[in-house]
């Protein structure tokens, strides 16, 4: 750029040619500069997410563009427990082998110049949701979002995904729960619902997603007014669960389940 610079003299007046490059170079080095330390906050606060949560993987893609960063999210789970509470007879588990369940869900985070943009897979759609149609009940979701918002929106489109696969293990366990964003539930006799909670917290430092046990309806109107509520919340209708793993989880649910079964069969409560 100074040898471009020099002045060059032509007769009595001396030239000094403009480098017509110099404003785009700058330009470009800033915003790429911008854009790497914002790439940067963004990877941290993934790393955050994905090491307090034993079942999300996060993977790193090269773009091969100075402008562009792109990782991926994974909601995976294990084979070994997709039909560890299947029932024994053989027939039953090849007709839910059949069945095929997702168990892989893909949440995908890109900076683009000096915009975070998320493809969240296995969304629900609220419509959907509420009209019981199927074909609307896992979608993928394209959304902007800001740096501060970005632990809370991960955790809870994973949380989500958990519960859209519980629900599908339902499904094949023979059962039909009511499905929301975060909640599972099983209708009980009497018009008591019995819910299992997905709670979000991107300040939690233990695992950020959180379970619970909520009963609602006349039996719980009825304990909540001499109720004691413990110190983390608990109380006769409401039960924390804490930080459970898939399997765990899963056997929670098949526990749910045979109690829901036998509840609405007249087998107790």
């Amino acid at each position: 750029m100074k040898a471009k610079e020099k002045p060059v003299c032509t007769g009595t007046r001396v030239h000094t040619p403009r480098v017509k490059d110099e404003p785009s170079l700058l330009s470009h080095f800033c915003l790429s500069l911008a854009h790497r330390t914002l790439s940067n906050k963004v990877l941290m606060e993934l790393e955050k997410v994905v090491c307090r949560v034993p079942y999300l993987h996060l993977i790193s893609h090269p773009t091969w563009h100075s402008m562009t960063s792109l990782w991926m999210i994974l909601m995976r789970v294990p084979p070994t427990i997709l039909y560890a509470n299947s029932p024994s007879q053989s027939s039953d588990i090849q007709n839910m082998k059949r069945t095929v369940i997702k168990s892989e869900f893909r949440n995908k985070v890109m900076v683009n110049d000096d915009h975070i943009h998320i493809e969240a897979e296995g969304a629900p759609n609220v419509v959907g949701l509420f009209d019981g149609s199927s074909k609307y009940r896992c979608m993928t979701k394209k959304y902007d979002c800001d740096l501060v918002d970005l632990p809370v929106t991960i955790l809870q489109q994973v949380a989500s995904q958990v519960i859209r696969w519980l629900h599908e293990e339902t499904l094949g366990a023979g059962m039909k729960p009511t499905r929301d964003f975060l909640c599972l539930s099983f209708e009980l006799d009497q018009g008591d619902l019995l819910s299992l909670v997905a709670h979000v917290d991107p300040e939690d430092t233990q695992g950020c997603i959180s379970w619970w046990l909520v009963m609602d309806g006349n039996f719980a109107e009825e304990r909540k007014l001499y109720a004691d509520v413990a110190v983390d919340g608990s109380s006769d209708y409401r039960k924390f669960l804490g930080y459970l793993t898939l399997d765990v989880l899963h056997s929670t649910l098949m526990d749910l389940v045979s109690l829901c079964s036998g509840a609405r069969g007249g087998g107790g409560h």
